[in-house]
């Protein structure tokens, strides 16, 4: 979301999100923000996420896409916590 307000104040939590967002999408199949173009821009940057209900087994991991797709920067789940949560899960 800080991409589209704001390019200069991008920081690793900027990552954090689109590695959720990413992985949100190639889990569900649905982007998690609704729209296209600029009707989804506006969806990213509100935090406008569309429902999603992930396969019981792979809850704890959506909880974790959940954190990192939070809009405020200082909310989202940190970079370094989504890629440990992300090997534990694969191992």
């Amino acid at each position: 979301p800080e991409l589209l307000a704001r390019p200069r104040d991008v920081t690793p939590s900027a990552d954090a999100f689109s590695i959720a967002a990413m992985l949100a999408l190639w889990l569900s199949g649905e982007h998690p923000f609704a729209g296209e173009g600029a009707a989804q821009a506006i969806a990213i940057a509100t935090g406008r996420r569309q429902p999603w209900q992930p396969a019981a087994s792979l809850a704890p991991l959506a909880a974790i896409l959940d954190g990192a797709l939070a809009p405020d920067p200082a909310a989202r789940t940190p970079l370094t916590v989504l890629i440990d949560a992300l090997a534990r899960s694969v191992v």
